[in-house]
């Protein structure tokens, strides 16, 4: 019983940490993904992949740059466009277009 409440823990965890606390995110933008930068050195849970978005709604840099977790929940595909929400370079939210 207690090994399942901490595989709870441990896997609720890396929702966690793509949350970001204070409300919406000040910078959002809608982009395609041009490349995917996966994270140098051992995996592990909180893995940080660098995606790199190029902007199709007008914003005044062309690209972006946006920290996601590698083991996130969610994939995100090189050429699929998507509505990004982040803070500080870190994503707090994302849907595809």
């Amino acid at each position: 019983m207690k090994w399942l409440l901490l595989l709870m823990v441990v896997f609720s965890l890396s929702a966690f940490a793509s949350l970001t606390s204070g409300g919406k995110c000040p910078t959002e933008f809608e982009g395609v993904v041009k490349e995917i930068i996966p994270s140098v050195g051992p995996s592990q849970a909180f893995a940080l992949q660098r995606v790199i978005f190029e902007t199709t709604d007008g914003s005044v840099d062309a690209q972006k740059q946006v920290d996601v977790l590698q083991n996130g929940g969610f994939d995100i595909e090189r050429g699929k466009e998507y509505h990004v929400e982040m803070r500080n370079g870190r994503l707090c939210r994302i849907e595809q277009i």
